[in-house]
Formats: C-alpha cells, sequence, structure tokens
C-alpha cells in the first residue's frame, strides 16, 4: 500500500538485500488504487524492501522505511534419520530443525509410511528435541514424521527407515520329550536376535538348579554340540541366556531325559552247579537298552 498524489501509474519492486538490487513486481499499475495484491515468492529474507516510482518519472520514489521480512516455513528431521538401531522401552531423543514453525506434531509409522501413529499432538517446536520411550512396536521399516500444527501440509519425515528392535532368545532344541544318551554329542540349538553372546547352562531338576555348559558362546551361531554329562533324569531343561543380561532368556518348553545304559546279571552270579543238558534261565536287568548280545565263557 501507499500513498500518491498527481500520479498517474506507478511501478512497484522489492529488493532481498535492503536495496542493493530491485525485483519487479509490477510495471504499472493504477497509482490511484493505492493497493497492489502481491503473491509473495520464494526468496526468503530478513533484508527485503519495497520501492514504488512514478512510472513516467523514475526519479519520483519511494522505499521502505525499514526492513521486512520475507520467509518460508520449514522443518527438518535430523534424528533418527534412517538406520538407527532403536530398543523397545528405551529413552530415545527426536531432534529436528525449524524455522518459522511455533507448534509440531510428531508421529511414527512401523510399515514405512502406509500408516502412521501419534507420538505427541503438540509440543514446541523452538526446543529441537523431544524424549521417546520406544513403544513395542518391532519393525525394520520405522520413520518419524514432524509436521506443523498451524500448517499439517508442511511436515518433514526421517530420510530413510530405522529398526525398532526387542531382544530376544528362543531355544529350539532340545526342546521336550529328547532322549539324550550320557557321553554322546547333541545339539543345542537356539535363535537370538539382538544379541552378541549367550551363556549356556542345564538343570536335571525342572529347573530348580542350573549348571553352566557354556559361559559365553556366540549367539548368531544358534548351535552348541554338547557332550552330555553322566547325570541321568527324566526332568532335564535347557537355559540359554543373553551374556549382559542374564533376565533375558529361554527354557525348554518341557522336560527332556538324559539316560545311562545299563545292564545287571541276575543269574547265574556265581557258584551255581548247571549240569551239562539241563536248561537254566539266565536272567538280567537293563535300563535304556533295546537289544542285548549273551556269551558264555569256560
Amino acid at each position: 500500500t501507499w500513498n500518491s498524489n498527481n500520479i498517474s501509474n506507478v511501478k512497484i519492486e522489492y529488493s532481498t538485500n535492503n536495496g542493493t538490487d530491485w525485483a519487479v513486481i509490477v510495471e504499472s499499475t493504477n497509482a490511484a488504487t493505492q493497493t497492489y495484491n502481491w503473491l509473495i515468492p520464494n526468496t526468503p529474507s530478513t533484508t527485503c524492501k519495497v520501492k514504488i516510482s512514478d512510472v513516467l518519472e523514475p526519479e519520483m520514489t519511494d522505499t521502505s522505511n525499514n526492513k521486512f521480512t520475507i520467509y518460508q516455513p520449514s522443518i527438518t528431521v535430523t534424528e533418527p534419520a534412517g538406520g538407527e538401531n532403536w530398543r523397545v522401552g528405551t529413552s530415545q531423543i527426536i531432534r529436528w530443525t525449524s524455522n518459522n514453525v511455533t507448534n509440531i506434531k510428531i508421529e511414527y509409522t512401523t510399515n514405512n509410511g502406509i500408516d502412521w501413529s501419534i507420538i505427541t499432538a503438540v509440543t514446541s517446536a523452538y526446543s529441537g528435541s523431544y524424549s521417546w520411550i520406544v513403544p513395542n512396536t518391532v519393525s525394520t521399516e520405522c520413520k518419524i514424521k514432524i509436521s506443523d500444527i498451524s500448517e499439517l501440509t508442511l511436515y518433514a519425515l526421517s530420510d530413510s527407515t530405522f529398526e525398532i528392535y526387542k531382544p530376544s532368545i528362543t531355544v529350539t532344541n532340545p526342546n521336550g520329550g529328547e532322549l539324550y544318551k550320557s557321553g554322546s554329542s547333541q545339539p543345542i540349538n537356539w535363535i537370538a536376535n539382538h544379541i552378541a553372546n549367550v551363556k549356556l547352562e542345564y538343570s536335571t531338576d525342572n529347573g530348580v538348579n542350573w549348571l553352566i555348559i557354556a559361559a559365553s558362546t556366540p549367539a548368531a551361531t544358534g548351535l552348541y554340540n554338547w557332550l552330555v554329562p553322566p547325570t541321568p533324569s527324566s526332568v532335564c531343561k535347557v537355559r540359554v541366556s543373553d551374556v549382559n543380561e542374564s533376565t533375558m532368556n529361554d527354557v525348554s518348553d518341557a522336560p527332556f531325559t538324559i539316560f545311562q545304559p545299563g545292564i545287571s546279571l541276575i543269574s547265574p552270579n556265581g557258584n551255581e552247579l548247571w549240569r551239562v543238558g539241563t536248561q537254566h534261565a539266565i536272567t538280567w536287568t537293563s535300563i535304556n537298552i533295546a537289544n542285548i548280545k549273551i556269551q558264555y565263557t569256560t
């Protein structure tokens, strides 16, 4: 807007460097209207001015007394930017930068932007950070979205996906019902996620007491060849634990058996008198043996 006297048409220009350079807004418009609706260009600056000149007499001009600002609101998510691994239940910092934005909404997705869940409906944009307790929504396709509350079409996303994870261990073998012979080599198998090393133990009393098999072995292998000890029991279990966090563990779902095969000869056992051609019973007891061979010596 402007005031003018005895001028037909004016030229309107603007500067983004305090008047050093000028760009035309309109070459000529009716001076008598004393107003012009200007669509603000994308030329952000804090040192803007407007100049209005008589079209016929360009030296007849006036300029804004002071500088004004042309701004472009913006938001940029700086953390998580992508590739991070955030554990369920931990406190993580969401960070951003913003310009000319007052309040924001923060959301997250676990399916790369198909659906969004609210972290906070409103928080100050000026703080630049927000402490978030990571929810139990395990996924490798997570992103953060930060939106301007007053203009929800103005928003920013994490550059790429990050992961929300929960460490886990699952014993897959022995998991119940197996028969392991003392002295044999048997596999202990497990599945572990986000765990470096595991501790292996076994129990012969259904988990009341535990004995160490291996104090530490790489979790990623998922396999340990165990030399079964001579500790016969029908209520054995195996436990696999995170070396750094013993409460993170898993136990065989049901008991398995460690057995020690055995034979005990009952008759003849000494001092018997057995006549040639007569028939006598050879008797014995056995444990965990399917078939036997019988021999005699003189």
